[in-house]
């Protein structure tokens, strides 16, 4: 397991390699820590991810754009003191803790909604941060 930073504040596909401080993508055994020092930024996923923990500064924004995007926890727990937008037939499942201080945003537009998947097992949604749903979309759900 690697807590691996993204380098530097600009935005950019959460799958390019070159932009994570170890030039390798997080994986399913891994802390994605999106701690980069400087102005706002978006890390983009367009397609499904599966880390061990997903951590967020203030002034990072993770944008789900495509698949589901898994945050397992399985040794650590995750944080966002940033944003978390979760875009249309897209999903952010936490399988463990996460601290949530900043906002998780249901953004699905339509019926082609959004979901915050909280999985049964000890999986904790903690930490006095949003959770709302910016869109009227009829398809937006929270489960757990």
């Amino acid at each position: 397991m690697a807590q691996i930073h993204w380098k530097s504040a600009i935005s950019a596909d959460f799958n390019t390699a070159g932009d994570w401080n170890t030039g390798t993508v997080p994986g399913a055994s891994d802390d994605a820590i999106l701690d980069a020092t400087g102005g706002a930024f978006d890390v983009t996923a367009n397609t499904a991810e599966t880390v061990n923990s997903i951590q967020l500064a203030s002034n990072a924004t993770l944008s789900i754009t495509g698949g589901t995007f898994t945050a397992e926890a399985g040794t650590g727990s995750g944080a966002n003191a940033g944003a978390i937008v979760i875009g249309s037939r897209t999903a952010f499942a936490v399988t463990g803790g996460i601290a949530n201080t900043g906002s998780i945003d249901l953004s699905g537009a339509g019926n082609y909604g959004a979901a915050l998947i909280v999985n049964s097992g000890g999986a904790t949604l903690t930490g006095g941060g949003q959770v709302v749903s910016t869109t009227t979309g009829a398809g937006n759900v929270i489960e757990g």
